[in-house]
């Protein structure tokens, strides 16, 4: 039998902050011809232990009153998710690991969760679309950089 080998990032738990759903009943065309516009924010936060974090996942979808007209569903999810690394993990594994992994573990749990919320609406089942997180990480990156500029 093989061995089985864990990383040193471990997913320990998450919990819905903040969640609505709100399906537009006047929404006629087919959903696979929806544009929706999905805004992604993230936070990164020290959970007490040097090793222990949170990330919260901050999701909306067809915020404004425009987008959600010709689409869906609007969406807003805020997701907490706590993340820890083993003890003997360096600095550096934690820097290059935690922010791109976890967002996308992050990201995984909340297309679980408003599948599951929409599955059962009048519009059908929404599915999150695939993200790029290094690029969201980059653009995140250089906002940061230019408000420190200021």
């Amino acid at each position: 039998m093989a061995k089985i080998v864990t990383s040193q990032l471990q997913y320990k738990n998450y919990a819905v902050d903040k969640i609505s759903v709100e399906s537009n009943p006047a929404f006629k065309q087919s959903p696979s011809n929806s544009i929706d516009n999905l805004d992604i924010d993230f936070n990164v936060l020290t959970k007490g232990k040097e090793q222990s974090f949170l990330i919260e996942l901050i999701l909306n979808i067809n915020k404004s009153t425009k987008a959600f007209t010709n689409s869906r569903y609007r969406i807003s999810l805020k997701l907490l998710s706590i993340f820890e690394f083993s003890a003997n993990t360096p600095r550096s594994e934690i820097d290059k690991l935690l922010v791109p992994n976890g967002l996308a573990m992050s990201y995984s749990t909340s297309r679980g969760i408003i599948g599951e919320l929409t599955g059962n609406s009048i519009n059908g089942k929404y599915v999150l679309p695939t993200v790029n997180f290094i690029e969201l990480i980059k653009n995140k990156s250089r906002k940061t950089t230019t408000k420190l500029r200021k």
